[in-house]
């Protein structure tokens, strides 16, 4: 993990915007990724988690305890597509896909 410490922030950021979303579907995606973020670096996630209110921390808990990686439901993967080209078309000089297991 130690060579990508440097984009941890960025990756946190994301996790944290996506939980917040207006659209389910980005928050539930959100939500594995805060899953697989937990496994990666659990120290940096506990911290992650404490910086969201008692419901969200809830949501998120729960996903981690479940998550099985590379257990991406299908419409998971249709949204990361979507993302990812949205994140191109915009022409972002970054971006970041946490995928763990896949």
């Amino acid at each position: 993990m130690s060579e990508y410490s440097k984009h941890l922030d960025v990756v946190e950021t994301a996790i944290e915007r996506g939980a917040q979303d207006a659209m389910g579907e980005t928050r539930s995606m959100s939500r594995i990724a805060f899953a697989a973020y937990s496994r990666a670096a659990p120290e940096r996630a506990v911290a992650l988690l404490r910086r969201f209110d008692g419901g969200l921390q809830e949501k998120l808990a729960a996903a981690a305890s479940s998550y099985e990686p590379g257990a991406i439901p299908r419409a998971g993967e249709q949204a990361i597509r979507g993302c990812l080209l949205t994140c191109m078309a915009a022409g972002k000089g970054l971006c970041v896909l946490f995928v763990d297991g896949i």
